[in-house]
């Protein structure tokens, strides 16, 4: 499977569940790409984030997959916290997966 039909099939399963996005930001430094999706009905009075794009870094985090994130408050500083966390496990090779943590907010 190509990752057009990945993205497609991501696309697909995020609307079904989730409704459809109200917002895209992207972000990019010389290594990677990814969009942070925002919707707004998945969770009363909460933002909703989803990672689309880290999918393709499966070398890096070991798994084909992407993040989701709810939040009730302080929404820019909580999509920003995603988005870093994101980029420190693709810049070091942190594999996702059951009891993964980061060290901290310094270390992201």
């Amino acid at each position: 499977m190509n990752m057009n039909d990945i993205a497609d099939k991501i696309l697909d399963h995020y609307e079904q569940y989730l409704g459809k996005y109200i917002g895209a930001d992207q972000f990019e430094d010389s290594d990677f790409k990814i969009q942070l999706l925002g919707y707004d009905k998945v969770f009363e009075n909460c933002l909703t984030f989803a990672t689309f794009g880290l999918s393709k870094y499966s070398a890096a985090t070991g798994e084909r997959c992407e993040l989701i994130m709810a939040a009730d408050d302080d929404l820019d500083k909580c999509a920003d916290i995603l988005v870093k966390s994101v980029y420190c496990m693709l810049q070091n090779n942190i594999r996702i997966g059951a009891g993964l943590l980061l060290g901290g907010i310094d270390d992201i």
